[in-house]
């Protein structure tokens, strides 16, 4: 993904949208220890496996979504 990025702006940003994606990972850290030890704590630790997959199914499903090939001219 990290790539994928970097591909995308101009030449003078490179820098920039590596320090965004950094930045996105680690409030995601944040925020995701905290909600799956919640998950743990209440309704126990196959809730967390799940909500662990459920999270990168979606993300997973994203990404494939996003990342398309380019069209092909008909």
């Amino acid at each position: 993904m990290m790539m994928h990025l970097m591909a995308l702006p101009s030449r003078g940003k490179t820098g920039v949208v590596m320090g965004l994606y950094a930045e996105a990972e680690n409030m995601g850290g944040i925020v995701a220890n905290p909600a799956f030890g919640y998950a743990y704590m209440t309704f126990g630790p196959l809730s967390s496996v799940i909500l662990v997959s459920v999270v990168l199914l979606l993300t997973s499903g994203i990404s494939a979504a996003r990342l398309r090939g380019p069209p092909t001219p008909s």
